[in-house]
C-alpha cells in the first residue's frame, strides 16, 4: 500500500512545478531525475534490507521479522511527513531509505505462506494470496491519496500530507494484529550470521546453484520491466493526459483491481493448465505488447486497457516465478530463496528507477521503450538458458 499511496504524492511533490516543494526555477530534466532517484533509493535501500531482514527472519522467526519492517515503515513515513512539511529533498531521501531497508516484510511473508502450504497446490495458492495482498495494496493506496490530498472531496482538510498519516494508523493495527493474531509454525531455525559483505554473498551464491542462477537472470530481466512501469506510470498518465493526484491514482486503481482478479482466479487457472515456461513466457510476451499498446494508446481507455492486461500478466508471471525458485531450493533455504528474488527484483527496481529518471528527460516515453528492451532481453534468456537444462524443465512442468 505504501507505494501506491506514495508514488502519486511524490511525482506530485516532486515533478510538479505548482505544488511549491522544489525551487520553481529547477528544470523539469532535474525534477526527473530527482523523482527517479527518490525511488532509486527506496528500492537499493530494499535490496540491502532484504538481504538482512530474511536472513534474520531463517534465524528468529517469521514473526519478529515481520515487527520489525513494521517499525522500519513507522519511521520512514514520520521522515517523508517531515519532509513534505519542511520541503526538504534531503528528508525525503533519508525516509525513502528508512522504508525500503525495513520493507523486507514481502520476502518473509512469503517464507511464512510456504511454511503454512500443506501441499503443491496450497503453496500456489498461497503464493497467489501474496499478488492479492499486494493488489489491495496498491488499489487502497492511490485511493488514500487521490481522495485525502484533493480538495474536492474533503474541502480543507486535504492535504498531500493527510494520507501518510491515515497510512501510518493503518501500519499501527497490522502491527497490533501480527503481535496478537499471528502464530507462527516455522519448524527449524539457521544460526544468525549477518556481515557486511552479506548483501554481496546472498547473490554470489547462487553460482553455486545453477539452476537457480539460470532462473535468476530471467526474473530480473522480466522484473526490470514491472518495475520500470509500475514506477512511470503515473508520470505518463499525468503527463500523456494532463492529470493530478487524483487522475494518476486511479491508474494504479485499475493495476490493483487486475492483480487481484489475477491473483485470486487466474493463477491457479493457468497453472493447472499450462506448463510453467509457456505460462512465464507468455506473459512477458503480453507484458511487451501491452506497453506498445499503452505507449501508442490514443485515448484513455484504452490505456487503461493496456495497464489491466499489463498487471494481469505481471502477478500471473511473478506468482509461477515464485512457485518455481521455491520448488529450486530445499525446505531449510525458503527463506534465503525467497530472499533472492526480492534482491534482484529491487535491485532492478532501483537500476531502473536511476537510469530511467534520466532518460525521462528526454520523454516521458522513454523509460517504456527500455522496458520494452528488457522484456526482450528476458525472451532471449529463456530461449539461452532454459532449453538445454533438463532439471529446469523438471520444475517448469
Amino acid at each position: 500500500m505504501g507505494q501506491g499511496l506514495l508514488f502519486p504524492i511524490l511525482n506530485t511533490a516532486i515533478t510538479d512545478p505548482a505544488s511549491g516543494f522544489l525551487p520553481t526555477k529547477v528544470t523539469e530534466a532535474t525534477r526527473s531525475f530527482d523523482y527517479g532517484l527518490t525511488i532509486g533509493i527506496f528500492f537499493l535501500a530494499w535490496f540491502l534490507g532484504a538481504v538482512y531482514i530474511s536472513r534474520i527472519s531463517d534465524s528468529v522467526g517469521r514473526k519478529k521479522g515481520i515487527i520489525i519492517c513494521l517499525l522500519g515503515t513507522l519511521i520512514g513515513y514520520a521522515l517523508t511527513l517531515w519532509a513534505l512539511r519542511v520541503n526538504s529533498l534531503v528528508l525525503i531521501f533519508l525516509g525513502r531509505a528508512v522504508n525500503g531497508f525495513t520493507a523486507g516484510s514481502q520476502p518473509i511473508a512469503q517464507a511464512a505462506m510456504v511454511d503454512l502450504s500443506k501441499n503443491k497446490t496450497e503453496k500456489v495458492q498461497n503464493l497467489g494470496y501474496i499478488i492479492a495482498g499486494n493488489a489491495f495494496g496498491v488499489i487502497a493506496g492511490p485511493i488514500f491519496s487521490g481522495i485525502l490530498s484533493n480538495k474536492a472531496f474533503i474541502g480543507t482538510f486535504a492535504s498531500l500530507e493527510l494520507p501518510l498519516y491515515a497510512a501510518t494508523g493503518l501500519v499501527l493495527f497490522v502491527l497490533f494484529l501480527i503481535l496478537f493474531f499471528y502464530q507462527e509454525i516455522q519448524a527449524t531455525y539457521v544460526p544468525l550470521s549477518i556481515q557486511p559483505q552479506e548483501v554481496i554473498l546472498q547473490l554470489w551464491r547462487i553460482t553455486e546453484f545453477p539452476v537457480i542462477m539460470k532462473i535468476s537472470v530471467v526474473f530480473f530481466f522480466s522484473q526490470f520491466v514491472s518495475t520500470t512501469v509500475w514506477v512511470f506510470l503515473v508520470n505518463f498518465m499525468s503527463n500523456r493526459f494532463d492529470f493530478g493526484t487524483p487522475g494518476t491514482s486511479a491508474s494504479l486503481i485499475i493495476f490493483g483491481i487486475s492483480m487481484t482478479v489475477a491473483g485470486f482466479y487466474l493463477v491457479p487457472l493457468f497453472e493447472k493448465n499450462f506448463v510453467k515456461q509457456t505460462i512465464i513466457t507468455g506473459a512477458i510476451l503480453t507484458e511487451i505488447l501491452s506497453i506498445l499498446v499503452l505507449i501508442l494508446s490514443p485515448n484513455f481507455l484504452i490505456a487503461c486497457l493496456a495497464i489491466s492486461v499489463f498487471a494481469i500478466a505481471f502477478s500471473v508471471r511473478y506468482t509461477i516465478f515464485l512457485v518455481v525458485y521455491s520448488l529450486s531450493a530445499s525446505q531449510s533455504e525458503q527463506g534465503w530463496v525467497m530472499g533472492v528474488s526480492i534482491a534482484l527484483f529491487t535491485l532492478g527496481g532501483g537500476i531502473a528507477s536511476i537510469f530511467g529518471g534520466q532518460i525521462l528527460g528526454q520523454g516521458f516515453r522513454y523509460p517504456f521503450y527500455m522496458a520494452i528492451i528488457s522484456g526482450l532481453l528476458a525472451l532471449t534468456m529463456i530461449k539461452l538458458y532454459w532449453r538445454n537444462s533438463s532439471e529446469i524443465r523438471r520444475i517448469l512442468q
